[in-house]
């Protein structure tokens, strides 16, 4: 979650794997309907940032 309510336990159970890539929101500044789930333009933020740090981990020709 963008508040960072679960993030041991999610940063623990990825920990483990060696097929997964942890990508952390902190600081993405996400703005919310209830303080968890993304609002329109909370959406568009962690969507631009998300696209970013799959970039980083796959590269951009990925996409292509």
């Amino acid at each position: 979650p963008f508040n960072q309510s679960r993030k041991t336990e999610l940063t623990s159970a990825v920990s483990v794997r060696s097929n997964m890539h942890l990508v952390e929101t902190e600081g993405w500044n996400v703005t919310t309907t209830d303080g968890t789930h993304p609002n329109t333009a909370g959406g568009l933020i962690a969507g631009k940032k998300l696209a970013n740090a799959i970039i980083s981990v796959l590269g951009k020709d990925y996409f292509i």
